[in-house]
């Protein structure tokens, strides 16, 4: 754990503008989800990164890092809250609105999970990079919604993989 902990926490204290600690506290958040998994718990970097949103209230930056480790979490109304708060600060509006879309999906609320979706595409996100492989959206798939908003994403290349989007397979490229 004592690792993990300062994986989270580099540059607390060490630099002296916001932008700069946040930086190198919380830039590899996704790439330090597997030690997190394995030698701490996600609430510890949700307690983290609540920490860091207390510190930089109008950080974007640090209310999607809650929003993301929350998510990882399961704790669905902090995760919610917090990409709420980035979205009122315009911080990564697609990526956020996707997430919410992963959130409402895990808790099986379809319509709003369906809606941010929506919101994500409108937003630019990249939708079709990541909907097809996604299990946080499992509970959407056998809605009749899933094969409208999925229509047009045939296939797209990605990590060496062509996806077929129309019915969700791996296939080599």
């Amino acid at each position: 754990q004592p690792m993990v902990k300062r994986a989270l926490c580099v540059g607390i204290n060490k630099y002296p503008r916001p932008d700069l600690e946040l930086r190198g506290c919380c830039d590899n958040l996704g790439h330090i989800g597997k030690l997190i998994s394995v030698f701490a718990s996600w609430g510890d970097s949700v307690d983290h990164h609540r920490a860091m949103t207390q510190k930089y209230p109008t950080s974007g930056r640090a209310w999607f890092n809650l929003g993301y480790a929350a998510l990882q979490d399961r704790d669905f109304p902090t995760a919610i809250a917090a990409y709420r708060k980035t979205l009122d600060l315009g911080y990564r509006a697609g990526t956020s609105s996707y997430n919410m879309a992963c959130a409402y999906a895990l808790q099986g609320d379809k319509n709003a999970a369906f809606d941010w979706l929506e919101r994500a595409k409108a937003a630019k996100f990249e939708v079709e990079d990541h909907i097809f492989s996604d299990d946080d959206l499992d509970s959407l798939r056998d809605d009749p919604r899933w094969d409208k908003f999925t229509e047009g994403m045939e296939r797209h290349k990605k990590n060496g993989f062509a996806y077929s989007y129309k019915y969700g397979n791996k296939k080599d490229s």
